[in-house]
């Protein structure tokens, strides 16, 4: 999967959002992987996905919107960070992963409902319900993230952190 740092943020924390919100995170990702198996970049395929996730579940749609919206104005440093803290949740479950990213998060969602005057932004600064779940009950024993079927950003290759 060829994402660049700011994108794979993107798919991780609405992955993340997905999961919080007790969804199939899988069907977001088999989907992806099927469409990258017929030769589209990993950005499009995920795009598509999220996309399709949106449509059959609308209550998620604004969110995940906003999700992409909030990373797209986060400065390259937070990006990062951000990354760090959302494939250690997804790789091990551990809520505090979550918990030490979540002053950024809630400072972030507010700044952007204060520039965009979107009150749905400041709606968000919650933490997710599954920071205290374990993704890792959901995958096979052994495996990183989520499980086959979910996200591995185990697998997935480093990409610089200008991207």
């Amino acid at each position: 999967m060829q994402l660049s740092s700011r994108d794979r943020a993107k798919v991780q924390a609405a992955l993340v959002a997905i999961h919080s919100a007790n969804r199939d995170t899988g069907a977001v990702t088999r989907m992806a992987e099927a469409i990258i198996k017929t030769g589209s970049p990993a950005k499009i395929a995920y795009a598509r996905a999220f996309d399709d996730f949106a449509q059959r579940n609308p209550d998620l749609a604004a969110g995940l919107h906003r999700i992409g919206q909030l990373i797209d104005a986060t400065d390259d440093r937070t990006v990062a960070n951000y990354n760090v803290h959302f494939s250690r949740y997804i790789e091990t479950g551990d809520g505090t992963a979550l918990s030490a990213v979540l002053p950024t998060i809630q400072q972030d969602l507010i700044e952007m409902a204060a520039r965009t005057g979107d009150a749905g932004f400041a709606e968000g600064v919650e933490a997710p319900t599954g920071a205290g779940a374990s993704p890792a009950s959901e995958a096979p024993s052994g495996g990183p993230g989520w499980g086959p079927e979910g996200y591995r950003p185990s697998e997935a290759p480093p990409s610089s952190p200008a991207s």
